[in-house]
């Protein structure tokens, strides 16, 4: 209505708009593993490395920055976050993922070490995410408390991978305080829980032409000498850019 007095003529003193801009951050992963010695039961720890390792080289996009700690009876540093920028930095960083295992489980000591790592350098730590991978029960769930409502705090989410049954529970706990995903990988040979969780990670802040999609993903075992063949069709719906990842790991005995 504009008759008589309605909405009459405003005097503003300042016409100059204020414009607000807002930059997504980069992806900032943490890989938190599992190396205690339970971690040898059906040679998970080579699942594991291999997985990481695959995750290294084929699966985080470039610009995204990845961190390694791995976790027995204390929390240990490898890698702080390290920009993904070529084949070169992705063959350094996969070549220190752990490939032993040993030790007791204090996921506590892994976490305190992650937000150390999302926080150097004065960094805010939030919209960084933890992918925590263990398959044993914590030794000290009372650190672990503790520092799950730090990542509350900080805006850090947590993504859990349980690697059999036998995983801990409280594993559901930390991804659900934190807003995160929760995955199962079993000692099934079929089993493809690490690498939908190691892709996962790669899903939010990555612009839509560079997020990878799986169309099929499989795991089995072959034997010495063994061979298989196996086929799958691509439609021009999905020719674009489509790869074959391949990951594996071959078991060889020593002499004793």
């Amino acid at each position: 209505m504009f008759t008589d007095t309605s909405n009459l003529p405003r005097d503003i003193a300042d016409i100059r708009p204020n414009i607000t801009v807002a930059r997504a951050r980069p992806i900032r992963v943490v890989m938190v593993l599992d190396t205690s010695g339970s971690m040898r039961t059906s040679d998970r720890y080579f699942k594991l490395s291999s997985s990481a390792r695959n995750f290294i080289t084929s699966v985080a996009v470039d610009g995204s920055y990845v961190g390694i700690v791995d976790f027995d009876s204390s929390g240990k540093r490898i890698s702080g976050l390290t920009l993904i920028d070529s084949d070169n930095t992705r063959r350094q960083l996969a070549s220190l993922v752990p490939v032993d295992a040993s030790g007791g489980t204090c996921i506590g000591c892994g976490l305190e070490v992650a937000l150390g790592i999302l926080s150097e350098g004065g960094a805010s730590p939030a919209g960084g995410l933890v992918l925590l991978i263990t398959d044993g029960q914590d030794n000290d769930p009372t650190l672990t408390t503790p520092w799950k409502y730090r990542y509350v705090e900080e805006n850090v989410v947590i993504d859990a991978v349980a690697f059999s049954n036998t995983a801990e529970e409280n594993l559901i706990d930390l991804k659900e305080a934190t807003g995160g995903k929760f995955y199962l990988q079993t000692d099934d040979p079929g089993s493809t829980g690490l690498y939908d969780a190691f892709l996962a990670t790669m899903d939010s802040g990555v612009q839509e032409s560079d997020r990878r999609i799986a169309l099929y993903t499989d795991s089995t075992i072959y034997q010495a000498g063994e061979t298989r063949g196996h086929g799958v069709y691509i439609d021009p719906t999905v020719g674009n850019r489509t790869s074959f990842d391949f990951s594996y790991i071959v078991q060889s005995s020593v002499p004793g």
